[in-house]
């Protein structure tokens, strides 16, 4: 949670001025709960489980009545600001309140130790997440090129077959015309062509479409968006269900090792330990 509302008041401060939020000084409910071994550390889990309090203005709930009063595809903009001001004081008064409950639910003071590592490790994925990493545009470019390409032809030869591979519905019916027996979605209105059924299926053409898929995902998600950028930058947050940290919007640990070389080093080399 720390995460979320110290970009936030970083933005505020950019824009506004102000006072920059003190690191020093910070706790995290949702780490704590985690650490602690709650399996659901979301704050209203927390708030219903330690406080006997609901919030009754969920921001799931929030959208869904923006959604049924005609908007198509409502985002926080869409809520009236004063319901949305008492939907952040409820939680923070839920946050204070659960943050003196469960800093007094330690088991042991290595349970405690450990929160603290996480607690003081959030600075410096902040520091990380503002830095980013240098890029280098003409491996980018490379990129950018031969997987254009690539997408071009995967698509130009299904397309010939006779079904567009970035249809959903175009795929499970010409793969189903073929004899494949695919699942249905949880609707039961269209076949499932996720990647876990295709690869169910021995078809050349459904390893085609994961082919397709695939190049096109990364030529999306890695290449076309750092054209032209300096930097690349990612959000961290704490995964304790895992052990390791999680990165998203854009997620560099997913990144193909023959495509990290699109990184450069601010020094000139990388370290590691």
């Amino acid at each position: 949670n720390v995460g979320f509302d110290y970009r936030v008041l970083s933005q505020l401060v950019r824009e506004e001025g102000g006072p920059s939020p003190d690191l020093t000084n910070i706790e995290d409910v949702s780490v704590a709960a985690q650490v602690q071994g709650n399996s659901d550390h979301s704050l209203d889990a927390l708030s219903i489980q330690y406080l006997d309090y609901t919030n009754t203005y969920s921001i799931k709930g929030l959208l869904q009545e923006a959604k049924e009063s005609g908007v198509k595809s409502p985002t926080t903009l869409d809520i009236p600001p004063e319901v949305l001001a008492e939907k952040c004081l409820n939680d923070v008064w839920s946050t204070w309140h659960l943050w003196s409950r469960l800093d007094s639910m330690w088991p042991n003071q290595q349970n405690r130790e450990c929160y603290r590592v996480d607690i003081d490790l959030l600075p410096i994925l902040f520091e990380m997440e503002r830095k980013g990493l240098g890029l280098n545009q003409d491996r980018i470019l490379e990129y950018y090129n031969k997987l254009n390409f690539e997408v071009q032809q995967l698509a130009s030869e299904c397309e010939s077959l006779g079904f567009n591979p970035a249809s959903t519905q175009q795929t499970g019916y010409f793969l189903a015309t073929r004899g494949n027996i695919l699942p249905f979605t949880k609707s039961g209105r269209h076949l499932r062509t996720d990647e876990e059924a295709l690869r169910e299926l021995d078809d050349p053409v459904a390893s085609l479409v994961l082919r397709y898929r695939q190049t096109s995902k990364l030529l999306s998600t890695y290449v076309t968006p750092w054209l032209n950028a300096d930097r690349a930058h990612t959000h961290f947050r704490l995964d304790l269900s895992t052990g390791r940290l999680a990165s998203f919007d854009r997620n560099l640990q997913n990144i193909p090792p023959t495509m990290r070389d699109v990184f450069r080093a601010d020094s000139g080399v990388f370290s590691w330990m």
